[in-house]
């Protein structure tokens, strides 16, 4: 069914792909010529060839990539030679998906560990662990999960790359400080001055892997799932060059045309994109075109934000007498109040809100105050 006239359809679609797109010869591709029946056809009569007719009656679907709209049309017409292919076909309908079911996925994590710890040296007790690791594979998910197909059902290996949860590299810091001066909070002095302690917890990590997608139909793949209804792929746009956007925040973005347009503050926007120039980034990006791209890259090729967060608690052990204290703490999460911005959305083909931020990832700074009293 993919392979006609000594041709495999993928062949077939780049050369017409590259010809209808950009111009120039249109050769004559053996695989469309099975396929309708040659050019004595009622669907190719018309033309020089079937070939030329394809690409005249196609024109839409095939400089979109939208292959699978481009075979749905085809298989309907009466010259198709191969039967029924999709459930779209004609005649009937009777069935409206095929789902296929499969544990073949794979993963490879690797990952370098250190840390250090402090145990109770001057009353600073600390535990400090850094990672750097690399997790790479088809994807994720459980496999009676039938929402999401590989790029090339024929290929597994098309899909491999990053992984969702690649983090190249954790930090975190976990510490406890109890000062030993007036540690028996003798006199008015030491109440006031021992007894207390602080706690730091600090976190940071690289970003995670963004995909840069297409919209809806415009799979450039054959074979997986169409994008459509709730449903997705594995398939990403191509990055044309060297990625030399970084991923950092930049605020005051006005842009009043084509990508980002939406974050805008003049129009209502947040005002901060993750590129200082959102339209030049979506230019580096294309389609993926069947028999030209082997591999979409994974999770994503452009690295979501790096983050970081410092929570804190400061506590006070009260001495009132031999049988009776009490302890007050002070608890707060992201004490600093620092401000993460959530991830993009980044859609080449929907570029209105390429880049743009529209939320918080972390939560705002929260207090929380105890008061335990014991006897």
């Amino acid at each position: 069914m993919v392979t006609l006239g000594s041709q495999s359809f993928d062949q077939a679609w780049a050369s017409l792909f590259q010809a209808v797109t950009y111009g120039g010869a249109l050769p004559t591709q053996p695989w469309f010529e099975a396929a309708l029946g040659g050019a004595n056809s009622a669907y190719c009569k018309a033309y020089a060839n079937g070939t030329a007719a394809v690409a005249a009656k196609q024109s839409t679907n095939i400089k979109g990539t939208r292959v699978y709209d481009f075979w749905s049309v085809l298989s309907k017409d009466a010259s198709w030679t191969l039967g029924r292919t999709q459930p779209s076909s004609t005649p009937g309908q009777q069935v409206t998906s095929l789902i296929q079911y499969t544990s073949r996925g794979f993963g490879n994590y690797s990952a370098g560990f250190t840390s250090f710890t402090v145990r109770d040296w001057h009353g600073l007790s600390a535990r400090s662990n850094f990672t750097y690791g690399r997790a790479l594979g088809t994807g994720f998910l459980n496999q009676s999960n039938t929402q999401r197909t590989v790029v090339d059902a024929w290929d597994l290996h098309a899909s491999y790359g990053v992984q969702p949860f690649d983090i190249k590299f954790i930090y975190n810091l976990m510490m406890t400080y109890q000062p030993t001066f007036y540690k028996g909070q003798s006199g008015v002095l030491g109440r006031l001055l021992g007894g207390w302690a602080i706690a730091p917890i600090f976190t940071a990590q690289s970003g995670v892997p963004i995909r840069v997608t297409t919209s809806s139909g415009n799979a450039g793949a054959f074979g997986e799932i169409y994008s459509g209804s709730g449903r997705s792929d594995q398939e990403g746009a191509i990055l044309m060059g060297p990625w030399t956007a970084g991923n950092s925040a930049h605020y005051n973005v006005t842009v009043s045309s084509g990508a980002g347009r939406t974050g805008n503050p003049a129009t209502g926007g947040s005002g901060i994109n993750m590129f200082e120039d959102p339209n030049a980034v979506a230019a580096q990006f294309r389609r993926m075109i069947l028999g030209v791209d082997h591999s979409a890259g994974g999770s994503g090729q452009v690295r979501g934000f790096p983050t970081w967060n410092l929570d804190m608690t400061l506590s006070k052990d009260i001495h009132v007498a031999e049988r009776v204290g009490a302890q007050l703490s002070f608890q707060f999460t992201n004490i600093l109040n620092h401000f993460q911005p959530s991830n993009p959305t980044l859609n080449i083909d929907s570029n209105a809100s390429f880049g743009v931020v529209t939320g918080q990832a972390n939560t705002s700074r929260r207090m929380q105050f105890g008061l335990r009293i014991r006897f």
